[in-house]
């Protein structure tokens, strides 16, 4: 085999390879990448019994999120002063849901209520994290909710 042919055999073999990488021009790229990382905030909480309100709650807040266990989730490690907890959530687009905490616990002067739990969030620009998170159960006819959010600029 002449050595142009060997050369022109080789080049073309490289221009396969490399085709399969691209994509549209561009090499596969992870969505959930941009989100991966430490973001810096606070956190906010309120329980309602009824048309009442107490006192709000606040504090500092880190979340560290990382991508998942499958392609369309992240893990969100979450610390608020002394609680900490490690969600999961899918991801569409920028925003996101839990899918693995349904239930909650909180308590009112002594008496611990137990209650189902939802959240949900958002990545702005990919450098800030918002994360709405609300539990509420019904006891004795009385509605017992405590609402949340969390949010952070990254670090």
């Amino acid at each position: 085999m002449s050595m142009k042919r060997s050369l022109t055999l080789f080049f073309v073999l490289l221009l396969a390879v490399s085709a399969c990488k691209l994509k549209n021009g561009r090499e596969d790229v992870d969505p959930r990448e941009q989100y991966v990382g430490t973001f810096a905030g606070g956190y906010q909480a309120v329980i309602r019994i009824g048309s009442s309100e107490l006192d709000p709650e606040s504090g500092n807040a880190t979340i560290t999120v990382a991508k998942g266990a499958n392609p369309k989730e992240i893990a969100l490690d979450l610390v608020m002063g002394q609680v900490t907890e490690r969600l999961t959530a899918e991801v569409n687009g920028a925003d996101f849901t839990i899918i693995d905490k349904k239930q909650d616990r909180f308590s009112i002067n002594n008496t611990v209520i137990e209650g189902q739990y939802s959240a949900t969030g958002k990545f702005v620009n990919a450098n800030e994290i918002v994360i709405q998170t609300q539990a509420g159960a019904v006891r004795g006819g009385v509605q017992y909710v405590k609402s949340g959010s969390i949010s952070g600029t990254r670090k």
